[in-house]
């Protein structure tokens, strides 16, 4: 089982910093201790992770990660951030449709957030 916390804190200057992590076991059976489980984009304004078993949510993010960046739109950042954020949803739910029903897997919670550059605004959407 994997645990993530994201948040935005506030430094003495003003500035403000996004605080991603998780925890870093793979375990099913075993225990791998040096696992990423947040990762960034080629675009570098948004970034991924996930919560809960890894069996599935791992290879999943990864071909998401991967796809993603794969897409030149969002590579360039011709695909604005909320649109990109719209096509990497569209990309885990349609493998998620795909386990759920030939190997009745229930969903997994991702969490994403971006930094508009228009906005200089943080968002963060759990899914």
């Amino acid at each position: 089982m994997t645990i993530s916390a994201v948040w935005v804190r506030t430094l003495e200057t003003g500035a403000e910093e996004l605080i991603f992590c998780s925890d870093s076991r793979l375990s099913n059976g075993k225990r791998f201790d040096h696992c990423q489980k947040v990762f960034r984009f080629t675009r570098t304004d948004a970034a991924i992770g996930f919560a809960g078993d890894t069996d599935w949510a791992y290879p999943m993010i990864v071909a998401a990660v991967t796809a993603a960046d794969l897409h030149l739109p969002s590579q360039t950042r011709a695909l604005t951030l909320s649109k990109f954020k719209v096509h990497l949803i569209n990309i885990l739910n349609q493998m998620q449709r795909v386990i759920a029903a030939e190997l009745g897997v229930p969903l997994r919670s991702w969490a994403t957030v971006g930094l508009p550059q228009r906005t200089a605004k943080w968002w963060l959407s759990i899914q």
